[in-house]
């Protein structure tokens, strides 16, 4: 049984209560347009809310979606994740073609090294 649930509330799930806080969840957006040559991208993940270590955690899990040599967007807001998604690039292989910073949101485009 899968239960979505909104913020702040008690439920019941395998008859154990269970107390949930609202967290943003992370969720992908395949790409089928794209506008320009700098938005190029195969999967975008929104990882917005989540901290250390999700972020890299669901972008490496997303690159399994991603082709070799394809781009993976991520959006973040864990400021720790800019040390995190470039030492996670260079431990997997994979590029991290540019990260940047507009408000409180972090941008990476990760391009998936050939296996």
């Amino acid at each position: 049984m899968i239960v979505i649930i909104q913020s702040n509330i008690l439920c019941k799930c395998n008859n154990r209560q269970l107390a949930l806080y609202h967290t943003e969840t992370a969720f992908f957006i395949r790409s089928f347009m794209s506008t320009s040559s700098s938005d190029d991208f195969d999967v975008i993940l929104d990882a917005r809310g989540l901290i250390c270590p999700m972020p890299v955690l669901k972008a490496k899990k997303a690159l399994r979606d991603v082709p070799a040599g394809g781009m993976l967007k991520v959006m973040a807001t864990d400021p720790g994740s800019v040390a995190d998604m470039k030492a996670f690039c260079e431990m997997t292989g994979n590029r991290l073609r540019s990260s940047e910073q507009s408000d409180d949101v972090f941008i990476y485009h990760i391009e998936k090294a050939a296996p």
